[in-house]
């Protein structure tokens, strides 16, 4: 592998960059399975442990239905 030592950091810099790219392919899929979750189970989803406890909660502060409804 000694052929390779020109290129560790062009190597390196390639596998970060395809590993960020991944997590963004699946991001859609994870945040509309969270989304499911919180309709579906509400006080017992994933995101009420950590305070939202529905789709309309005003604690949670990126309630978007209200901006957009008015």
């Amino acid at each position: 592998m000694s052929y390779a030592k020109g290129h560790r950091m062009t190597v390196i810099w390639a596998s970060v960059c395809s590993i960020i790219n991944k997590l963004f392919d699946i991001a859609p899929e994870i945040l509309i399975g969270i989304a499911i979750d919180v309709v579906v189970s509400q006080e017992d989803s994933f995101l009420a442990s950590f305070g939202f406890l529905d789709a309309k909660s005003p604690t949670n502060g990126s309630n978007l239905t209200d901006l957009t409804s008015s």
